[in-house]
């Protein structure tokens, strides 16, 4: 009987005792000035950011303020252990392995990331300038989405036609016009994306003329948005006070509510 008390006395002892945190004098008596500051938890996540001590950011109460510390202090001393101690955000969890996996040059890292998959792989693409690397990516949009901002990194039109997935495709050629300034990819865009099913219309053109307008400042790209609407007219009015040209307003439409800002704003000096 005596046995049984003394094993159960030491798992007590292990279970509750020994879990908790210790920490040198010097540190405990800053924890204890942290108890006069109005918020303790920032406090104690400041000390432990500072101390790369995942320890003092256990005490944290607040969990939001615990795990970013936790996050924080994991990429610093690059311990993916120090992750898995996120355990209410998993948000929060991911960026400390993605993190740690760029940081570290370890791109077997990203297989034990889910959410954010993509990104972290499409970092070690756009670093070593390969965009196969996408391929370790299991679920097509995230996979296509890798491809489309290495497309965009490295302004490479030849990776464009590669992406399956349109909406993601007609990305891939915004950012090419976008990033060339060259307007002709808009014609590549597609008119319609398969959703759900069925063919439905898509304003991916019209927003590749926009964005390409504006990289160039050229208001006679917005002439391609073919649909007299208030985002042709906000296509004009943009490049029109950019370039500081008031007669570019004349192609808005007389009813839009913007005209007479655009002459106005076109107009000034400032």
């Amino acid at each position: 009987m005596k046995k049984i008390i003394l094993i159960i006395f030491i798992l007590f002892i292990v279970l509750f005792t020994g879990c908790k945190p210790s920490f040198d004098q010097a540190t405990t008596q800053e924890l204890e000035q942290c108890k006069s500051e109005i918020d303790i938890g920032t406090c104690y996540a400041r000390l432990g950011i500072e101390k790369s001590n995942e320890d003092i950011c256990l005490i944290i109460e607040n969990k939001y303020a615990r795990e970013g510390c936790l996050r924080k202090v994991g990429i610093a001393k690059a311990d993916t252990s120090i992750c898995d101690k996120i355990k209410e955000d998993p948000d929060e969890k991911e960026s400390c392995y993605k993190e740690i996996a760029v940081n570290t040059n370890n791109m077997a890292i990203c297989e034990e990331i889910s959410k954010i998959q993509s990104l972290c792989y499409q970092q070690f693409a756009i670093k070593n300038n390969d965009v196969t690397i996408c391929d370790n990516v299991e679920e097509q949009y995230g996979r296509d989405q890798c491809y489309s901002y290495v497309a965009k990194e490295f302004l490479d039109p030849e990776i464009c036609p590669q992406i399956e997935l349109e909406d993601w495709k007609n990305q891939c050629w915004r950012y090419m016009a976008e990033g060339l300034k060259d307007e002709s990819y808009c014609e590549k865009v597609k008119l319609e994306v398969f959703i759900e099913g069925k063919m439905v219309p898509s304003g991916a053109r019209l927003h590749c003329y926009y964005f390409t307008a504006r990289a160039k400042n050229d208001y006679t790209i917005c002439h391609k948005m073919t649909k007299d609407s208030s985002y042709k007219d906000t296509c004009y009015y943009d490049v029109a006070i950019a370039v500081k040209d008031p007669s570019i307003c004349d192609y808005m439409r007389d009813e839009s509510a913007n005209k007479d800002g655009c002459y106005y704003f076109a107009s000034s000096e400032e």
